[in-house]
């Protein structure tokens, strides 16, 4: 992998605006502001998902021992809760790279590439499973498919294997190419790899039964029948009056990687018109609004690219690539996404502390309970709210930490996991003393 050191800076910035979106939390996006504070409330581990077991509880497990050391404020909960979910499919990310050997470096392109257009196509809505289960699995399947066998990576890899039973339930895409790359890899080894590989893949069977099931019988129906609406839809590119430029620019950068494979005497064409297309899109992303919708519509389509990326390696992986002109070429790409990316992602944390500043604007405005401006669905604050989350926020992100005002949710937004009503005649309260009342009610 030549001239990999532009990617790795450029991989680097991104993580540090997603270190950025931590801080800002804008992890609380969506389901992750009830997430939060269930998590406050209960002091531990919140398994609203069990078909997602695994993933939950690799994104909770540093809140938890965060309480545990003394992080004990609903603010700080949140700030823990918001950092782990940007961080985490980053940090899986980085170890599936270190896991490979340097003779094999070319391969941390796949998981670099899920990464890029997977998991930070549904960065805004961090709170989303898929991207934590994506990077799990690519974590594995290298260890399996391409990592020399020694005594640590079978460890690992059987440690692996027994968390996807219950880990994500797009994994059923990816459970049968992970189960291949096992059978294959056991019949070229002997003794424990090969019983270790063989678990492996019984493990891999069993976990994508269990998520067949899930998707057949799901916890609550209206989210299988959401998601498959986003998908079809293609909301994960596009809503109304809003492009998502991270998901665009990670699906031509697929389509780039095409042009890798021309003659030699046409790649001089080729990464021009790349970098002109990655031009053209980072100044997109710089102009147009984040679209924080699209990014929760795409939340299972890391496991998707995943599965479309094992596939082709597990067909391909005993061809040569000719005088590495696939991978520099791929190389280039993925540093032009990956800058497009990050501006993406500064716009995206730009907009959410605009939108934190207009839900700090109208919570200032009078005390009591407070509807939801009809004006403010076409602004910052309703283009960012979640449709049931404003009371929540409202708690979460009270001014100077005392809740004197709670902007309700707008009408007709559905099933609400909490009913401010309550709370309204209680009304100046803590923080904490809001949320519990909120709660219990």
């Amino acid at each position: 992998m030549d001239d990999k050191a532009p990617l790795l800076t450029a991989l680097a910035l991104l993580v540090l605006t997603q270190v950025w979106a931590g801080c800002i939390l804008r992890g609380l996006f969506a389901d992750g502001c009830y997430y939060a504070a269930r998590l406050w409330l209960q002091q531990g581990f919140v398994v609203i998902e069990p078909s997602r077991l695994t993933a939950q509880i690799l994104v909770q497990a540093p809140v938890v021992l965060g309480m545990r050391l003394g992080a004990t404020s609903p603010q700080a909960v949140a700030l823990l809760f918001s950092l782990s979910t940007n961080l985490t499919p980053a940090l899986l990310t980085g170890l599936a790279v270190l896991a490979l050997p340097r003779d094999r470096l070319a391969y941390a392109l796949v998981p670099v590439f899920v990464f890029l257009t997977g998991a930070m196509a549904t960065a805004f809505a961090s709170v989303a499973d898929g991207p934590c289960a994506a990077a799990y699995c690519c974590l594995l399947f290298l260890l399996v498919a391409i990592a020399p066998l020694t005594p640590a990576r079978l460890s690992l890899i059987l440690f692996l294997s027994a968390g996807c039973l219950r880990l994500y339930e797009s994994t059923v895409v990816i459970g049968p190419l992970l189960i291949l790359a096992c059978v294959s890899r056991a019949r070229k080894t002997t003794g424990c790899a090969r019983w270790i590989l063989c678990i492996a893949a019984l493990c891999l069977a069993i976990g994508s039964l269990h998520a067949a099931y899930d998707i057949l019988h799901p916890r609550v129906p209206a989210n299988r029948a959401s998601f498959m609406r986003d998908l079809a839809n293609l909301h994960w590119l596009w809503t109304a009056g809003a492009a998502h430029i991270p998901a665009i620019a990670g699906m031509l950068a697929f389509a780039c990687l095409r042009l890798g494979m021309l003659p030699a005497r046409y790649q001089i064409h080729s990464r021009i018109g790349v970098i002109v297309l990655f031009a053209a899109l980072a100044m997109a992303a710089v102009a147009l609004p984040a679209a924080p919708i699209s990014a929760f519509a795409g939340r299972g389509n890391a496991c998707l690219v995943a599965a479309g990326l094992f596939g082709f390696v597990l067909a391909t992986r005993n061809r040569s690539w000719q005088a590495g002109t696939k991978p520099r070429f791929a190389v280039m790409t993925a540093t032009l996404l990956a800058v497009t990316v990050t501006i993406g992602n500064i716009r995206a944390d730009l907009d959410w502390m605009r939108y934190r500043t207009a839900l700090h604007t109208v919570l200032r405005q009078s005390d009591g309970l407070i509807a939801f401006p009809a004006a403010g669905r076409t602004t910052i604050l309703g283009r960012d709210s979640w449709p049931w989350s404003s009371p929540i926020m409202s708690l979460l992100l009270a001014p100077e930490g005392e809740v004197r005002s709670i902007l309700l949710n707008p009408t007709g937004s559905g099933p609400q996991p909490v009913d401010p009503a309550p709370l309204g005649p209680l009304l100046p309260l803590s923080a904490r003393a809001a949320l519990i009342a909120a709660f219990q009610h």
